[in-house]
């Protein structure tokens, strides 16, 4: 599995968030800035994608496994690793807590290939139900 910690930051805001996978250590095997130019902070959205910058480097207490890494603000952090227990639900958060309780603890749930495989065609099935029909609710 390979998640990837996004962070975004106003002008003129500094933080390095330390994010945290439960149950799970992970390699970082990217870590890129990121162009924010094209997101709008007051409403929450983008106005144009968001363009990956350049490549930074791992420093040397980051390399190996570790289950939590450091993201600083208007940057992307790509890991890989394991589940220790292979599928079910995991959290994953921010260690300082303050913005853990504020939102940033949220769910993830890993699913056998096959059960995964079920959940896509269910996905699929929906998207091309209509949503009223003719006597119908709606």
């Amino acid at each position: 599995m390979r998640p990837a910690f996004i962070s975004l930051a106003p002008p003129g805001f500094v933080v390095t968030h330390p994010m945290h996978i439960h149950l799970m250590d992970f390699q970082v095997i990217d870590r890129r800035t990121l162009d924010v130019s094209g997101f709008d902070f007051g409403v929450g959205g983008t106005k144009t994608p968001l363009k990956l910058g350049a490549a930074l480097p791992v420093a040397p207490e980051e390399s190996g496994r570790k289950d939590t890494i450091g993201v600083a603000q208007n940057s992307i952090v790509t890991v890989a690793g394991r589940y220790s227990a292979g599928s079910g639900r995991y959290m994953y958060h921010c260690h300082i807590l303050d913005h853990e309780d504020e939102g940033m603890m949220r769910p993830l749930s890993v699913m056998p290939p096959a059960v995964l495989d079920i959940h896509r065609k269910m996905a699929t099935m929906q998207a091309a139900m209509p949503l009223a029909w003719p006597g119908g609710p709606g």
